[in-house]
């Protein structure tokens, strides 16, 4: 019995002692680091910004139909890099998280992808000359230097382009996470509207038969089925600001 209490005694204030030391064997917990959702806006905005600048100087236009002075149809035909690719990669190499470049990317890729889509010419006199055009086939000619906002495209709106992005990051946010999401969706939608409200179209090359034509008794004719396409560097140009009034 004696023996059983000494070895008892001993086993427990061995337990004790452990209990009561430190457990230096076991990793110390630490929460994982806040996302710096400023950053974050800030690195998108940057990122979006070069990829937009990019795509305008690489950017061409097919498929416009031509039928006398006035042009009609037409697509975006891009030559880079794809925005969303673009976006995806320099958010990367900025050292944002993968999760997060994701959702911006591939909400900017989309939204693009489908305004650019949508971009046709609405039926605009952009080839005076072909009216009434003197010979038998009308030579390439540049178009009447054109704002794009009257071309006809969709819009990428601010909610569409957040909601993406949320939808994308997850359902649990962390804090300055809507803010950051909001703001960069706003600002997307802003300046996607202010590159096509500044920016002209121009050189956009057209040229086509003239079936009518036929000296000396028809000396002139209309261009029918003629066709048109824009090399990059198409929408380079901006439009002047307009004169105040004195």
């Amino acid at each position: 019995m004696r023996l059983q209490e000494t070895h008892g005694n001993a086993f427990v204030q061995r337990l004790i002692q452990r209990r009561d030391r430190p457990p230096l064997e076991q990793p110390l917990q630490t929460e994982p680091a806040r996302t710096d959702w400023s950053r974050v806006s800030s690195v998108a905005i940057d990122v979006t910004t070069r990829g937009i600048e990019s795509w305008k100087t690489l950017v061409g236009f097919e498929g416009v139909t031509i039928n006398g002075p006035v042009a009609s149809g037409g697509r975006l035909r891009e030559l880079g890099e794809p925005m969303l690719s673009f976006v995806l990669v320099r958010m990367l190499t900025a050292g944002i998280r993968v999760g997060i470049v994701s959702a911006f990317s591939g909400a900017i890729g989309r939204a693009w992808d489908d305004w650019q889509s949508s971009v046709t010419v609405p039926g605009l006199p952009w080839y005076p000359r072909f009216a009434a055009f003197p010979g038998p086939v009308a030579p390439p000619t540049p178009n009447v230097p054109t704002p794009f906002s009257l071309l006809t495209s969709k819009r990428i709106t601010a909610g569409a382009v957040a909601a993406a992005i949320q939808r994308d990051l997850g359902s649990e946010k962390e804090p300055g996470q809507d803010e950051a999401v909001n703001g960069f969706a706003a600002w997307f939608a802003g300046e996607s509207n202010r590159m096509i409200q500044t920016t002209t179209i121009k050189n956009v090359f057209g040229e086509g038969p003239v079936p009518s034509f036929s000296p000396p008794l028809i000396p002139v004719g209309p261009v029918v089925g003629g066709v048109a396409t824009g090399e990059p560097g198409f929408l380079r140009g901006a439009i002047p600001p307009p004169r105040l009034a004195r």
